[in-house]
C-alpha cells in the first residue's frame, strides 16, 4: 500500500514538474510574441511617419504647388482600407492552407487504414488504385482553393 501511495506521489509530482515547464514556455512565448508585436508596431508607425513626411513635402510635377492635404488624408485613408483588406485576404488564405492540410492529413489517414485492411495477394493493385484516387482528390482541392482565390470569394 505504501508502495502504491509513493508511486501516486512520483506522478503526481512528474504532472506538476510538467505543468511548471509549459506555464513557463507559454509565458516566455508569450513574452516574446508581444515584444515582436511592439516592434513590428512601432515599425510600423515609423514607415507611416516617413511616408507622411514624404508626401507632405511633394510638389505637383506640372504646377510645382504642394500636394493638398485633402488628398493626402484621402491617399491615407485608401492606403489603410487596403491594408486591412490584404490582412484580411491573408489570414483567410491561411486558415484555407490549413484546412487543406488537415484534409489532406484525413485522406492518407483513410489511405492507410484501407492498405492495412487488404489481403496481401491484393495491396500492391489496391495501394496503386488508392494512390491514384488520393492524387485525383488533391488536384481537385487544389483547383478548387485557386479557383475560390482566383474568383474572389476569400
Amino acid at each position: 500500500m505504501h508502495h502504491v501511495w509513493h508511486m501516486d506521489m512520483q506522478v503526481e509530482q512528474r504532472h506538476h514538474n510538467i505543468c511548471l515547464t509549459e506555464q513557463t514556455s507559454c509565458n516566455l512565448l508569450q513574452a516574446t510574441l508581444e515584444d515582436k508585436l511592439k516592434k513590428s508596431e512601432e515599425l510600423r508607425s515609423t514607415f507611416h511617419h516617413f511616408l507622411t513626411e514624404v508626401a507632405k513635402a511633394a510638389e505637383n510635377s506640372k504646377t510645382g504647388r504642394p500636394i493638398p492635404h485633402k488628398v493626402l488624408s484621402d491617399y491615407t485613408k485608401h492606403e489603410a482600407i487596403k491594408d486591412a483588406e490584404l490582412q484580411k485576404v491573408r489570414l483567410r488564405h491561411l486558415m484555407l492552407k490549413a484546412q487543406l492540410a488537415k484534409i489532406e492529413h484525413r485522406v492518407k489517414q483513410k489511405v492507410c487504414m484501407t492498405l492495412a485492411c487488404m489481403p496481401a495477394c491484393c495491396s500492391c493493385c489496391a495501394a496503386v488504385n488508392v494512390l491514384q484516387w488520393f492524387l485525383l482528390i488533391s488536384r481537385a482541392s487544389q483547383a478548387r482553393v485557386s479557383t475560390l482565390l482566383d474568383g474572389g470569394y476569400c
